[in-house]
């Protein structure tokens, strides 16, 4: 178990650093059938996939993350029974839901396709409708393995996930190319729902790997179990909260597929135009700020049961330091990340994209406003997993509601703004994450007692952050950014500085350093080097 369970920075950064990997390979796999296919292949895909999210987020949003909290506090009293048990009560429930949402998203493909004035796109919903069921019960699995600090598995299948679609939708899109591509999308999709299969496969072996180390803990335990119907409600009360809170980001994106087109329209432009842009918001802007968000999903995840358990043992000391620790990691990666992919937005797109130079220019602007609310994002999901860790679910649940009801709002006056346009998207989302944040860490600190040390989670890491802006400022006068490779260069750059600057200012600490995986290592190099003592 020791080797697993390496610990909160552990946890965090194999989940991270898998979660950017597996974005990243979804781009490898996305870009380039793009760049052959076009845009409108990327929008009828897009037709399909909010509604599969959107589904996906009320069959599995809440029970995994209560699967985990509940797991993580019987582990810690040592009822490894009702921990086991907890598994074997949500299981049913989440393959239940899925099973639902699957048929109703079979049933309903018609409409739904022609609901997006596109018909004949019936057959990518029925595509992607068995992955519903597929990762309802994987979740439960990896809520599992979550709850005992695993996070290996988890990071793993997230990998399998993105690697199926290069190995078996990108064959199957190209296959269905020969026909249409309305029957190229269906192959993307279809390829989706094999590829999750192939990542429950992998988590169901780790469980059962997991089990033969738990089975003699079981036996040991004389206490019973409780009951099922006991437990199932005790899911269910922390589910729901949490349930809802996730379902709200996708029904705001759901809203914003329906709403920014049609306020594009209001602004002057043309329905092809506004298309455009709305694809250059979503398709790219979006699909690349996702890459390093996944480490603050990742920061979420491991939150819940490391705050758990330190809340069930009653050690407020400890509890404070791993919320602390959470947040900074939070605002360690928000910083950069926002700041360096807004400075190198426009370099970035032409380095990922063949596109026409004008739209280039445009889908850079986006996205350099876009990559503004990474930080923020980040910090959301931070302080969404303290919260969740502590049994206070609802209260992220409140604070996103008001801060979707405004972007939903601000995306109606501002995108209709001539001048404005689609650059009002990523203002209210900033505007939606800033007050989800700033309701969270007030109860954090008033409610929870948590110390904040502002100089921790803003003053270093914004002064690093700001001496890597200006390098990679420099950097970008001194080289030819239209070559590509001088992007990456800028990019590496960046990177080096950022790391160098957050040791120097102790933004980045030795503990930090020595828990995550190659830590010892790198910890000694670092000593070699005299960097520290």
């Amino acid at each position: 178990m020791s080797q697993k369970q390496r610990g909160f920075v552990g946890g965090v950064a194999i989940l991270g650093i898998m979660g950017i990997l597996s974005k990243v390979i979804g781009l490898v796999f996305r870009i380039p059938l793009t760049n052959s296919l076009g845009t409108e292949w990327l929008g009828l895909y897009m037709l399909v996939y909010p509604t599969y999210t959107m589904l996906l987020s009320i069959s599995t949003a809440g029970i995994p993350v209560a699967i985990s909290r509940l797991v993580s506090e019987n582990v810690t009293l040592g009822n490894h029974r009702t921990a086991k048990k907890i598994l074997r009560t949500a299981l049913p429930m989440l393959a239940v839901a899925g099973a639902i949402l699957m048929a109703l998203m079979i049933a309903f493909s018609g409409s739904l396709a022609r609901q997006r004035n596109t018909p004949e796109i019936y057959i990518g919903f029925i595509a992607l409708a068995p992955s519903i069921l597929i990762v309802s019960v994987m979740s439960a699995f990896r809520g599992y393995l979550q709850g005992h600090r695993n996070m290996t598995p988890t990071a793993i299948s997230q990998i399998i996930e993105q690697a199926g679609k290069l190995v078996v939708s990108m064959p199957l899109t190209y296959l269905g190319a020969r026909r249409s591509l309305v029957h190229a999308a269906a192959g993307t999709l279809v390829g989706i729902s094999i590829s999750e299969f192939l990542a429950l496969c992998y988590v169901y072996v780790m469980y059962l790997r997991e089990q033969r180390e738990e089975r003699p803990l079981e036996l040991a335990q004389s206490e019973p179990a409780p009951e099922w119907q006991a437990l199932a409600k005790k899911l269910i009360f922390v589910a729901i909260p949490i349930t809802i809170g996730s379902m709200i980001m996708p029904i705001a994106s759901y809203i914003d597929s329906a709403m920014i087109p049609r306020r594009l329209a209001v602004a002057g432009f043309a329905p092809q135009a506004a298309t455009k842009l709305y694809g250059m918001l979503t398709g790219c802007a979006v699909t690349l700020i996702n890459v390093p968000t996944s480490m603050a999903t990742a920061i979420c995840i491991g939150l819940v049961p490391a705050i758990s358990a330190a809340h069930m043992r009653k050690q407020p000391e400890l509890m404070n330091h791993t919320c602390m620790l959470g947040l900074r990691l939070g605002s360690l990666i928000g910083f950069p990340c926002a700041i360096g992919m807004s400075l190198l937005s426009t370099e970035i797109i032409n380095l990922l994209y063949t596109i026409p130079r004008d739209e280039i220019m445009t889908t850079g602007r986006i996205l350099s406003l876009s990559a503004l609310t990474i930080l923020p994002f980040t910090m959301v999901q931070a302080t969404t997993g303290v919260l969740q860790g502590v049994g206070k679910q609802k209260i992220p649940m409140y604070s996103l509601v008001l801060g979707v009801a405004c972007k939903v709002v601000l995306n109606y006056i501002l995108v209709a703004i001539p001048n404005l346009n689609v650059f009002g998207a990523p203002v209210s989302s900033m505007v939606c994450y800033m007050v989800s944040t700033a309701i969270n860490l007030w109860y954090i600190a008033a409610k929870l007692r948590i110390r904040l040390d502002w100089g921790e989670l803003l003053v270093r890491p914004g002064a690093a952050t700001a001496g890597m802006a200006a390098v990679v400022f420099g950097v970008t006068k001194v080289l030819n950014m239209q070559r590509r490779a001088n992007t990456i260069v800028a990019v590496l750059v960046g990177v080096a500085v950022y790391a160098v600057l957050a040791l120097a200012v102790g933004a980045i600490r030795q503990s930090d350093v020595s828990q995550i995986p190659g830590g010892k290592k790198l910890e000694k190099l670092m000593r070699k080097l005299r960097l520290w003592r």
